[in-house]
């Protein structure tokens, strides 16, 4: 597959793919960390559906998925697209084979599919799938087709084993079938209102249980694949699969039985102590139906695998829970047989990572404690485990309560609502950033909050990322106040220096006029340091939009901004040097004037216009200089560029260097018909400027070029008389009464037909 060549999609089409790819992958992101009514959900969700509505101009949008693209008639996109590779993983993890888009696709259709992706996709399936929940939610306008993994098994059962054995996952492929048949087997085993299993799943599974391997790795599968289920009902799920698996290996392989039960004892060392304590405790307590698989069972869990067991909990949490301990002392009530335990489990510790910390001596005998003296006074209060052991025996609901008014429950759960979380959470972060004294402590803090300002701004939380960035940059004043090490500073540089403005970049396309305000109060708070890297981004930004809008965030770092163009001059992209132009015309001053002459040397006919319009618009003696050196070089390759905006520019701003020009310039050569169009300009333009520099020209002559002479008085004089300023008519009468005589003949001719 990997040396199949697939066309590459049209550029319009691969940006309108794109774009709907980076809004539909935020939004599922947004639903799946905000609640519904939080802003930064429906802020993601209009994106969604103008980035749709764009998609769909054509007509629908019907996309394959494959793990890391998207492809259209069978097309790819030219240039790989991390926001692009990131939805075709979220799709393919739902089991989406192919999706297709209608146009007019109702906000409320987005709004049920993101909430959908933002759920663990195993948790969907147990729920029967996207495509169902889609269809029974009523969302029109969107359709998916998954992929049916039931079709891996074969019906002799080889194909099968080959997909659930690891070692036989040679390729990607490979293992992405493996994946996907795991989720099958482990989904049928969670299927709710199913009683009993199917022949083709017990057989697999009766298969993993003579694997210790494949059979642990079930084990691991069924208790990450919780979804929404408590920990006892997963436990009955899982002994109700474990007693009829051993009901069929008796029943079909009598001589295995045997064999079989060992190592499902030996799997339990893979469980995590809360797990063993519900298997363990409530599936084997008097009266329960699987108390006799389970006292079957942990009789048979020698002492290696009780040190697995324990081994593998304390290397995870790096201590001996008081979770942990009851679960030992449900496994191996006698203190002896304990004892007997921990040589073997000093052995297991010596192999991970736990034994080589300076703290080891410290956690073994904590360890050793546990497994000889045990006792949760510890860990627990004797007030508190009583309230413990009743809580897990009979839970209250909450809502069955009368004692609290309707108003005092609504005002308290507006106060966990995410939306209060989520300020608590900022102003815990700003909290932390102002009373840290410790340095290292800060550290964390500060890796901490930079971590949160980046997850913002993947959400489009950009006034959060805001709150955060100004805690910072207050702390790191205060700091250098106190002549204390500016480490909160040395954050911001680094968060600078990062991928933040790439981050940044991806939304400025869509983003609406008030989220581009946040954007740029974000980064101007970062300060300076962002620069560098921010012209990077611009130089190879080709969305026209977002260049605009970066262009406008580079602006606003002022002198630190106007620096950097140099970076954009040089830009291989023809776009980018077109915004260098506009920064270095927004600049203004001396320093822009030798930059836009060699802009107006551009290889580009456009950016040779633009930097000709600029130098015209500067108005300085610089820009006049440059503006003679580009019109007296007949080589040039922006002078017929130069003088074409010379004569047709409406800029206000050219009036002073069309001034320059018609005062300081001969009406001569190939240059005369130049002069006298800037003579017209001026005249278009007005001004008092205007009229200053043509009266001077209308009075000025060389006797020895009469006819030219009078042609250029001729203009000027007629440009005067385009001006409607009373100082412009009052040039002619001048010139009309005191002139010389060539002077007064044509002051008088434009006098009358004025």
């Amino acid at each position: 597959m990997s040396d199949v060549q697939l066309d590459p999609l049209p550029s319009d089409v691969a940006v309108r793919l794109t774009a709907f790819a980076r809004a539909c992958k935020g939004a599922a992101r947004a639903a799946g960390l905000y609640s519904p009514e939080h802003p930064v959900v429906s802020e993601a969700l209009d994106r969604l559906t103008d980035a749709a509505r764009t998609a769909t101009e054509a007509g629908p949008l019907t996309m394959l998925v494959i793990p890391d693209n998207l492809l259209l008639d069978g097309r790819v996109l030219e240039r790989k697209e991390l926001a692009v590779a990131d939805m075709a993983a979220i799709l393919h993890a739902h089991r989406v084979g192919e999706i297709t888009v209608q146009r007019d696709t109702p906000p409320s259709t987005w709004r049920t599919l993101v909430e959908l992706l933002g759920q663990d996709p195993d948790r969907i399936r147990l729920r029967g799938g996207l495509s169902r929940l889609l269809t029974t939610a009523g969302a029109i306008g969107v359709s998916v087709t998954e992929i049916d993994y039931a079709s891996l098994f074969d019906s002799d059962g080889a194909g099968s084993r080959s997909l659930l054995d690891p070692a036989s996952a040679d390729s990607a492929a490979d293992k992405a079938d493996a994946t996907a048949a795991w989720a099958a087997v482990v989904t049928r085993c969670l299927e709710e209102h199913l009683p009993d299993l199917d022949e083709e799943t017990l057989h697999l599974l009766s298969e993993i249980a003579h694997d210790p391997a494949r059979l642990a790795q079930f084990f691991e599968r069924i208790e990450g694949q919780s979804g929404n289920r408590t920990t006892q009902e997963l436990s009955g799920t899982l002994l109700g699969t474990i007693q009829q698996v051993l009901d069929y290996v008796k029943r079909e392989t009598p001589a295995d039985f045997d064999g079989a039960l060992d190592v499902v004892a030996a799997g339990f060392a893979r469980l995590s102590p809360e797990f063993m304590l519900e298997l363990v405790g409530t599936g084997g307590a008097a009266g329960s139906e699987h108390a006799p698989l389970v006292a079957e069972l942990t009789g048979r869990i020698d002492d290696r695998t009780s040190a697995r067991f324990i081994s593998r909990s304390v290397a995870h949490e790096r201590h001996a829970s008081a979770r942990l301990a009851e679960a030992v002392r449900l496994l191996a009530p006698d203190p002896a047989r304990r004892r007997s335990v921990a040589p073997l489990l000093h052995e297991e510790l010596a192999r991970t990572q736990v034994c080589e910390a300076s703290s080891f001596d410290s956690l073994w005998s904590q360890v050793a404690d546990m497994l000889t003296t045990y006792s949760d006074t510890a860990y627990v209060p004797a007030s508190y485990d009583q309230e413990l052991t009743t809580a897990r025996h009979r839970a209250t609901d909450l809502t069955q309560g009368s004692d609290d008014p309707p108003d005092r429950v609504i005002g308290w759960l507006r106060t966990v609502s995410d939306v209060s979380v989520r300020d608590l959470d900022l102003k815990m972060l700003t909290d932390l950033l102002a009373v840290q004294r410790v340095p290292e402590r800060r550290r964390d803090a500060l890796d901490l909050v930079m971590a949160q300002v980046g997850d913002m701004v993947d959400l489009g939380d950009f006034d959060g990322a805001r709150q955060l960035v100004d805690a910072a940059a207050v702390g790191s004043r205060s700091l250098r106040a106190a002549g204390a090490d500016d480490d909160i500073g040395e954050a911001l540089v680094e968060l600078a220096r990062g991928p933040f403005m790439s981050r940044v970049a991806s939304h400025l396309q869509a983003a609406r006029d008030a989220e581009f305000e946040q954007v740029k109060a974000l980064c101007t708070a970062i300060g300076p340091s962002l620069v560098p890297r921010l012209a990077e981004i611009l130089s190879v930004e080709d969305r026209p939009r977002a260049r605009r809008r970066l262009a406008d965030v580079m602006m606003a770092f002022g002198e630190h901004g106007r620096e950097s163009v140099q970076q954009l001059v040089e830009s291989p992209n023809a776009g980018v040097r077109q915004t260098a132009v506009q920064l270095l015309r927004m600049r203004g001053g001396p320093d822009s004037a030798p930059d836009l002459a060699r802009l107006a040397a551009d290889v580009d006919v456009q950016v040779r216009r633009d930097a000709a319009r600029a130098i015209i618009g500067l108005g300085i003696d610089e820009s006049f200089d440059a503006l003679c050196a580009i019109l007296f070089d007949p080589d040039h390759p922006g002078r017929m560029s130069m003088i074409g905006e010379l004569v047709t520019t409406r800029d206000h701003r050219a009036v002073q260097l069309l001034c320059h020009l018609v005062q300081h310039l001969e009406c001569r050569g190939d240059l005369k018909p130049v002069y006298l169009q800037a003579l017209g300009r001026l005249g278009a333009l007005g001004g008092q400027d205007a009229v200053d520099a043509l009266e001077d020209v209308l009075h000025r002559g060389r006797w020895w070029a009469p006819l030219r002479t009078h042609e250029v008085r001729a203009a000027a004089a007629a440009a005067l008389g385009q001006i409607p300023l009373p100082s412009a008519r009052e040039a002619l009468q001048k010139a009309a009464a005191t002139g010389s005589f060539g002077v007064r003949a044509v002051a008088r001719l434009h006098l009358r037909h004025a």
